[in-house]
């Protein structure tokens, strides 16, 4: 008898450490939460709320009406078949608010809120930032505004970023910008460490002015963001970039794209405007602006780390038709995005060219081909070239060497990382422990 009663405990236990590890650790899919909701279900326990809701959040964290009625549905199914067993908790009720706001059922959302408190739960930033979210999906943002400002502290609910970041989206969505920026004001002088602007706070509210064509407000915001210690990303600069484009403010788009390449950034080709970058330069060129050698770096590096080596080229010729040569970074980008694409034979011919063309390869660039003739097995002509190298004067460092084998390991090239160590002992370089650490994890 006790064997009969253990063996659907002990599966349920299994099941719910399995569900745990695979949300920790993020490979819990919509599906195989759906199988294991259907696996849990007949066992459930009490403590199996912690599982379900680590499965109701895969479900719902699509954010979109199919999956969020899908994640109503396991609700109802779990209220129905185990309501004896499992009752539903905070966590799981924030889960149901933020599926009905997705599903633009926002009587619903305040239905469970008042569950919530009818069960005597103590009010979370988490539940009411849920709340916050449905609201202003609806375009109701005053009534967020309210809940932010006025209900949230009536219920001893501290505000936090998400809190304020989704109001001031919300506010900026309704073309607002103004009133975000007073609210971000606020925010920052609340005095909570909580409550503290970060970086997809401030880009909100820069977004929301550049669309609204203050853009010298914006860079206000950029400047304070920057002097609290915040780094702006590429999201900010390409808001910033394209509000100074739809005023036309080509000299502040250069200074842009400058500012922005020196914090180690580059624009998002992908994103409104900048995905057509050599129609930039063209305008640019039409309003008065020459672009510099450095100007056509920063979009030609745009294209090649993106893999769009076409676009690239094209950036090229239009570089030489302007009377300027490409450069060792020019080459050294194109380099290695074609060596990490495969086309070596190509990162080949674009090294003589450049040798051809009087420009002194790097460190840099050596490594680049370096790894890419490596990872075609290419290994005379790779020793071949570190040889070139030393002839130059290049010392290759211990960087270089695990740069290279660290790239090996990673695409499982163990064999050939382990003889790139025979080159570190014939030129005098010792390794170190990151040199075995990518072995080790080559390993794995």
């Amino acid at each position: 008898m006790s064997r009969r009663v253990s063996a659907p405990r002990d599966r349920c236990l299994e099941l719910e450490r399995v569900i745990a590890d695979r949300a920790r650790s993020g490979s819990l899919g919509v599906d195989d939460a759906l199988k294991l909701f259907d696996e849990l279900l007949p066992h459930a326990r009490p403590a199996s709320v912690r599982a379900f809701n680590h499965l109701l959040t895969v479900v719902a964290r699509a954010r979109c009406s199919s999956t969020s009625e899908l994640a109503v549905s396991l609700f109802k199914r779990m209220a129905r078949a185990s309501s004896n067993k499992v009752a539903p908790d905070l966590c799981t009720y924030s889960i149901l608010i933020g599926c009905f706001g997705c599903m633009g059922h926002l009587e619903y959302c305040f239905a469970a809120f008042g569950l919530i408190l009818k069960t005597g739960w103590r009010v979370s930033n988490i539940v009411i930032n849920q709340l916050l979210n449905g609201l202003c999906d609806m375009k109701r943002v005053d009534e967020a505004m309210d809940i932010l400002l006025r209900r949230m502290p009536e219920f001893g609910c501290m505000a936090n970023v998400v809190s304020y970041s989704t109001v001031l989206k919300g506010l900026c969505n309704e073309k607002r910008a103004e009133e975000a920026l007073e609210l971000l004001h606020m925010m920052a002088d609340d005095g909570h460490g909580s409550c503290t602007p970060n970086v997809v706070t401030y880009t909100t509210i820069i977004d929301g002015l550049c669309k609204a064509q203050a853009v010298d407000k914006a860079e206000g915001v950029l400047q304070q963001m920057i002097d609290k210690g915040v780094k702006p990303n590429v999201q900010t600069y390409n808001c910033l970039i394209l509000g100074y484009l739809s005023t036309g403010q080509w000299k502040e788009v250069v200074r842009m794209l400058e500012e922005m390449s020196a914090r180690g950034l580059q624009p998002d080709v992908t994103y409104g405007a900048l995905a057509d970058l050599p129609d930039l330069l063209d305008l640019m060129v039409a309003n008065g602006i020459s672009p510099n050698h450095y100007i056509f770096n920063i979009v030609f590096c745009a294209y090649a780390k993106k893999a769009m080596i076409d676009e690239a080229m094209h950036i090229l010729s239009k570089m030489r038709q302007h009377g300027l040569s490409p450069d060792v970074v020019t080459y050294g980008t194109l380099i290695d995005s074609l060596c990490k694409l495969g086309r070596v034979d190509d990162a080949v011919l674009k090294f003589n060219e450049m040798i051809n063309e009087g420009v002194t390869p790097n460190i840099v660039v050596f490594s680049s081909l370096v790894y890419g003739l490596c990872t075609v097995d290419r290994w005379e002509k790779a020793e071949e070239l570190f040889f070139q190298m030393l002839d130059q004067g290049i010392r290759p460092d211990v960087v270089f060497f695990n740069t290279i084998m660290s790239n090996l390991c990673k695409e499982g090239r163990v064999m050939e990382a382990q003889s790139v160590i025979d080159w570190m002992e014939r030129v005098g370089v010792r390794p170190d422990v990151v040199s075995y650490n990518a072995l080790i994890d080559g390993h794995r």
